[in-house]
């Protein structure tokens, strides 16, 4: 729905009145509109696309509340699904401008920067504004560029750092809820799934 119009939502017959509503701030929605290519200026243009009917985007867009409400999820990792998440939608949707994606190239040297930072910072809370501001790039080109030369997102880098930090933890003697929370993951059980997706073994099998 574009800002400042009507809209009223009401609940299929029969069925409990639950959904998920995500309100987005239109500047920045304007700007990363304007990043993807899909506004020729930075000024806010309607969506004229009242409904989408597509199960795959709905499953993307379930995903993101999920991930955006868990207590498990990060700063990253939440920063970085709404980006992805609207970077699959809205060049689904019809824009007044009829702009055509644009590529933009973001220097190889710059996503090592972003990279480096996640390296001497992996323990701690690390934004995607932090990292794009490093980068001399928009959040959503930084994604792209970083998944290109890394083969991973920002976020899957960062765990993967804390991954490795726990690791040599574990090697020195510190206790699993030590190596846990010392790698920067706030809960425990989140930190022995991650683990073991990363290492193929527990931490307590791992130690």
């Amino acid at each position: 729905m574009n800002p400042q119009k009507m809209h009223a939502c009401n609940p299929i017959d029969g069925q409990p009145w639950a959904y998920y509503m995500l309100y987005i701030d239109v500047a920045w929605l304007t700007a990363l509109r304007s990043d993807l290519g899909l506004l020729e200026n930075s000024s806010w243009l309607d969506i004229s696309t009242e409904q989408l009917k597509d199960s795959q985007l709905y499953r993307t867009f379930i995903n993101l509340c999920e991930t955006l409400i868990s207590e498990e999820s990060d700063l990253l990792s939440k920063q970085s699904e709404l980006i992805l998440c609207l970077s699959k939608i809205l060049p689904t949707l019809s824009h007044s401008s009829g702009a055509v994606l644009q590529a933009t190239t973001v220097k190889p040297e710059c996503i090592k920067l972003a990279a480096n930072h996640i390296d001497n910072n992996c323990t701690d809370s690390i934004s995607l504004d932090e990292l794009s501001e490093l980068a001399k790039c928009s959040s959503g080109h930084l994604i792209k560029a970083f998944r290109k030369h890394f083969g991973f997102s920002p976020h899957a880098y960062l765990l993967n750092r804390r991954i490795q930090f726990a690791q040599a933890a574990l090697k020195n003697g510190s206790s699993i809820a030590e190596a846990a929370l010392n790698a920067g993951f706030s809960d425990q059980a989140h930190f022995q799934r991650v683990f073991k997706k990363h290492v193929a073994a527990t931490p307590r099998q791992y130690r």
